[in-house]
């Protein structure tokens, strides 16, 4: 026993702990743990170290209309796991995947390159456009999403994110898959 704690009680303590911070449908972590995020983070100075993208997936209504919602949450899981072992693959523990949501997923890019952080969302679209997703009833799917990516410019992330999301709108603005920055 850890200081008078059973090893039962240990376990469901880091359950209800890995429960309150991940999404259940896709196993990223969810809005709650961008928040603990934000609050640890938030007067430090994160100026340029951090970058944070907003994803959408292009008309993934027409998704659930089409196939439902059950072919739905499939390619959400399906897209999950590939942008986050794709990012982990590059990035390694610089990066971090929460799900906010229905089909919109925000990443936070610490201490990586600008160019960098483009150049992954590029080639995971780009991965996208030539591997369908395989549905569990054989349907195939393939998908988009628009992206927007920007540098930290305050020591608050929420302020960050709000800039990634205007550029994520520019995405969609723009005719959607495409991947817009506040780079200079």
């Amino acid at each position: 026993m850890i200081q008078g704690v059973s090893p039962r009680r240990a376990y469901y303590s880091a359950a209800v702990e890995y429960e309150s911070t991940h999404d259940e449908l896709t196993g990223l972590l969810n809005y709650r743990a961008f928040s603990e995020f934000v609050e640890n983070t938030r007067g430090n100075d994160i100026r340029g170290d951090l970058k944070l993208g907003v994803v959408d997936i292009d008309h993934f209504k027409w998704v659930n209309d089409r196939y439902g919602h059950l072919a739905g949450n499939e390619l959400l899981k399906g897209f999950a796991t590939y942008l986050l072992t794709s990012l982990q693959e590059r990035f390694q523990q610089n990066v971090a995947v929460y799900r906010f949501g229905g089909e919109e997923f925000c990443i936070v890019f610490d201490g990586i390159e600008e160019t960098k952080c483009t150049q992954a969302m590029q080639e995971i679209e780009k991965h996208l456009q030539n591997h369908p997703f395989v549905l569990d009833e054989g349907q195939r799917l393939t998908i988009s999403f628009s992206c927007g990516i920007a540098r930290s410019e305050e020591t608050d992330p929420h302020r960050s994110l709000r800039a990634a999301d205007e550029q994520l709108y520019r995405a969609k603005r723009q005719g959607r898959a495409q991947i817009c920055t506040n780079f200079a």
